[in-house]
């Protein structure tokens, strides 16, 4: 009898199947100081954001509105350090999953949650980051591009980009390694159908990372139909 995943595993063997991370994929991680499960949803972000209290209804709707409440309340960088408090500072678990992901040697990985735990697990291996940004941003385009040498990020240009290395885009922001920002809001493309095509073939067309396997550009295999939410 054939397993139901194994479809999803040869797709990501031959990168027809491109793994989209959303919070289910940080069950089990915790604290590693009191037990405590990472946050990963926007309900346990919220809560964790203000004190284990909720927020009013029109808030807890998605953890992006309710932090651009906070900072209109208290100003744009005041959102910055819970993240980094939470995401950065804070000794997790390490998740399974990521760790299994990193070895299968993907040319192309959507996370759409704001830890480091991808990011951790690919320390050791040259890459390309594409961090998805605010829309109040007053950037042409809505990401920000960083190269990782193995030890270190830093900014580049799309003309610099390196289409031969993995990619990985974090299309909700990241934690760690870029100057601080406004937490990046749902772009309408990790949560809808059109929204994820239209957003992330956009950053394919203009950053033209060729696969190296089959020089096929991203926007052909980033299809909802051949995403995979784990």
């Amino acid at each position: 009898m054939r397993s139901p995943f194994e479809n999803v595993f040869t797709g990501l063997s031959n990168d027809s199947v491109i793994p989209y991370l959303g919070p289910g994929t940080l069950d089990g991680v915790i604290n590693q100081n009191t037990g405590k499960a990472i946050p990963d949803d926007s309900d346990s972000l919220i809560l964790a954001m203000n004190n284990g209290l909720p927020m009013a209804p029109k808030l807890m709707f998605e953890f992006s509105r309710a932090a651009m409440n906070v900072e209109l309340k208290n100003g744009r960088s005041s959102v910055n350090p819970f993240l980094d408090t939470t995401y950065r500072d804070t000794k997790w678990g390490t998740s399974a999953l990521h760790n299994w992901l990193a070895k299968q040697s993907l040319s192309y990985i959507i996370d759409a949650n704001r830890d480091t735990q991808l990011q951790q697990q690919y320390a050791g291996i040259t890459h390309n980051l594409i961090v998805g940004t605010a829309r109040i941003s007053s950037k042409a385009y809505r990401f920000q591009l960083f190269y990782y040498d193995g030890k270190h990020y830093s900014s580049i240009d799309q003309e610099a980009v390196n289409t031969s290395l993995p990619v990985l885009f974090k299309p909700h922001g990241k934690a760690v390694w870029s100057p601080p920002d406004t937490p990046s809001d749902p772009l309408r493309c990790s949560t809808t159908r059109e929204g994820a095509s239209r957003n992330q073939c956009r950053i394919a067309d203009l950053v033209s990372v060729r696969n190296p396997r089959n020089g096929m550009l991203p926007n052909e295999l980033l299809i909802a139909e051949k995403r995979v939410c784990l």
